[in-house]
């Protein structure tokens, strides 16, 4: 019998982290109502995206930290890149998900 963290998942072997499972979410919960009823934006219209990636400080799922603000336009132009260094000491950068890593946060 091996460890855990198999791909598969079973008694023996539970599924890796952070994998869903068929049947793992049967019931989902369905999208909110929309506040106000949908109307066109004007043409001329500018849209933003902001993005936020976040470290771990602990190791319980609240236990985060602000690593990277970033704002993009509509045309995907980076308009602002900031990197935050955390108060809190990091317990993991999240990299596969954050592409943050030490060296990033320690040179910007």
């Amino acid at each position: 019998m091996s460890g855990a963290g198999g791909s598969g998942g079973s008694a023996a072997q539970p599924a890796a982290w952070g994998q869903v499972q068929a049947g793992m979410f049967p019931n989902p919960t369905p999208p909110a109502p929309l506040a106000y009823p949908h109307q066109p934006l004007p043409n001329d219209s500018v849209y933003y995206s902001i993005d936020v990636e976040c470290v771990a400080t602990g190791t319980t799922h609240n236990a985060r930290a602000v690593g990277q603000i970033s704002l993009v336009d509509q045309y995907e132009r980076g308009i602002l890149n900031l990197y935050v260094k955390p108060a809190q000491p990091v317990v993991s950068y999240l990299s596969p998900l954050s592409g943050l890593t030490e060296e990033v946060l320690a040179r910007e």
